[in-house]
């Protein structure tokens, strides 16, 4: 009987330990990015084009989705919809950049993403993400899920970087990345 005491007393700070290492094994995947809907990514992309005024003045539009086909069978069907100041004229999947020249790029997820970073830096391209962190390593707007409601996180150091120019509007629905 001494010795379940002994052996009950034991094992319970043991799973005190083993829940609190499990509530932190969870904390970053919990943490990590949430992404929203497929069709609202979509939805807030086309949107969010609109308060950028270098795309206000584009006749024709496209978008390359990397890493995310769902989202670039949205953007295949939204093609000939207004967006912008324009209309998208083609959502490319995967593609080289450097072959189709998107003015929007959603990435999911890159191996490449100093490249994609350099060539929206170079051609004044929109980059947007589902993903926050990818926001705070230089992808100028992140769409994600904030407990359920749509967010929005604008870089904008890497909106400067890229030469993006916002109406002041933007700022009203945004959250600022300032670093």
């Amino acid at each position: 009987m001494m010795i379940n005491s002994t052996l009950a007393s034991l094992t319970r700070p043991l799973n005190l330990i083993i829940i609190i290492f499990i509530g932190f094994l969870a904390l970053p995947i919990s943490a990590q990015d949430n992404a929203l809907p497929t069709t609202l990514n979509a939805a807030l992309t086309i949107k969010i084009a609109s308060f950028e005024t270098a795309l206000n003045n584009k006749k024709n539009i496209s978008i390359l989705v990397i890493n995310d086909k769902a989202l670039h069978q949205q953007f295949k069907r939204q093609v000939g919809r207004n967006i912008a100041g324009g209309v998208l004229m083609d959502a490319f999947h995967d593609s080289d950049i450097n072959q189709h020249k998107p003015d929007i790029i959603f990435i999911g997820r890159s191996k490449s993403l100093a490249d994609i970073i350099l060539y929206a830096e170079k051609n004044n391209v929109l980059t947007i993400t589902s993903k926050k962190s990818l926001a705070e390593q230089g992808i100028a707007l992140a769409l994600f899920d904030d407990e359920g409601s749509p967010g929005i996180l604008l870089n904008l150091v890497a909106s400067r970087k890229h030469r993006l120019n916002w109406n002041p509007e933007i700022l009203d629905f945004v959250s600022l990345l300032k670093e």
